[in-house]
């Protein structure tokens, strides 16, 4: 749920409004099982979730709450596209939820001693090394 905590403060942290006016929470989610394998580790999998953030009362400006999660989005490199709602109160007041399909990686390490095991190997959760090539020659090709 690193995802979802990482947004969580990033909007906190905006100052467009109150701490008590805001909420949030995980509602549903699904996990992609998948098995690739690293020099260091593997993926194991990846876990999708509906987040959802909750600003009650706001009395602010909705495009400058929502440019700060779409600052959030290009900064981390994610590329969903948010949901909200929106309910009026008078007075310039608003209800809003913004929603968010979150999807984070499930990453292992090797670790003689770690609580995981696939096809004889034991690893612990964390981050592995991804290896990209930065740069291909082809020869032979016509």
């Amino acid at each position: 749920m690193n995802v979802f905590t990482s947004l969580e403060n990033h909007l906190r942290a905006s100052n467009l409004f109150a701490s008590e006016q805001f909420d949030c929470w995980v509602q549903g989610g699904e996990i992609s099982a998948s098995s690739e394998f690293t020099a260091d580790g593997l993926t194991l999998g990846e876990m999708h979730t509906d987040g959802f953030y909750s600003i009650e009362r706001f009395n602010g400006d909705e495009k400058a709450l929502l440019g700060q999660v779409m600052c959030w989005l290009i900064n981390n490199d994610i590329e969903e596209t948010p949901t909200f709602d929106v309910d009026p109160l008078g007075n310039g007041l608003i209800d809003i939820i913004i929603g968010l399909r979150l999807s984070e990686k499930i990453d292992a390490v090797e670790d003689e001693d770690g609580p995981l095991e696939v096809k004889g190997v034991r690893y612990k959760l964390g981050e592995h090394t991804v290896w990209y090539a930065e740069s291909v020659n082809v020869t032979g090709a016509t």
